[in-house]
């Protein structure tokens, strides 16, 4: 079964579960390939997903999209999601770019698995 993603029936407008502070864990799986308008909504919907900050464990696998959400990247994951043990990002082939994780202090499993496009991860120890 397909479930197109419905901004209307998940509240859109972005933060649906950032107020649920007894969510520890989150995998977010995608099945199947809709092209370039399944990687549109695959980048809306991970961007109106985002936990709250107490969060624990998060897995991402298949995504479509090209680019990471912004609460993921605009102050790297030490802001957003201060609280991670555990990171999983597989088999996301068209993603270009990770954010910075070397200041996450409770990081403990970091789980990065073909990710063919890939081309840097952010480093905010570097200017300019």
């Amino acid at each position: 079964r397909k479930y197109a993603y419905n901004k209307e029936l998940i509240g859109g407008g972005g933060g649906y579960i950032s107020n649920k502070e007894y969510l520890k864990d989150i995998d977010i799986l995608w099945f199947g390939d809709d092209g370039e308008e399944g990687v549109d909504s695959a980048e809306e919907l991970l961007e109106d997903l985002q936990p709250h900050r107490n969060l624990k464990g998060f897995e991402v696998w298949n995504y479509p999209g090209t680019k990471i959400p912004r609460w993921a990247m605009k102050n790297s994951l030490t802001t957003s999601l201060p609280d991670l043990v555990r990171i999983c990002i597989c088999g996301c082939n068209r993603l270009q770019s990770l954010p910075w994780l070397g200041e996450l202090q409770y990081l403990k499993s970091l789980w990065v698995w073909s990710l063919d496009n890939l081309e840097y991860m952010e480093d905010r120890r570097i200017s300019g």
